[in-house]
């Protein structure tokens, strides 16, 4: 596979299980909303891009830290998420 294009975002730490590991059973339906239009918004691009697959990922050592600005949602405790856009 190869990268067309990726990018970091800062995202709220309750939002990791459903963007790496697709489990959103910890969010109520107030929390899923930003974080499903997050994923739509990059599968738009996906489409633009002409990629095949979109990829969350989160570094090893990654320690969360307070942000005005995430991604989505209210300032919260974040951490860095790596967004890439893959293509066979």
């Amino acid at each position: 596979m190869q990268t067309i294009e990726s990018f970091k975002a800062d995202v709220p730490t309750w939002a990791l299980s459903a963007l790496i590991n697709d489990d959103w059973s910890g969010l109520d339906y107030a929390d899923r909303v930003p974080v499903q239009d997050f994923v739509t918004a990059q599968q738009v691009r996906k489409v633009a891009l002409g990629a095949s697959s979109v990829v969350y990922g989160q570094s090893q050592n990654a320690a969360p830290y307070f942000c005005r600005r995430p991604a989505f949602g209210y300032a919260c405790e974040c951490e860095e998420v790596t967004i890439a856009f893959l293509k066979e």
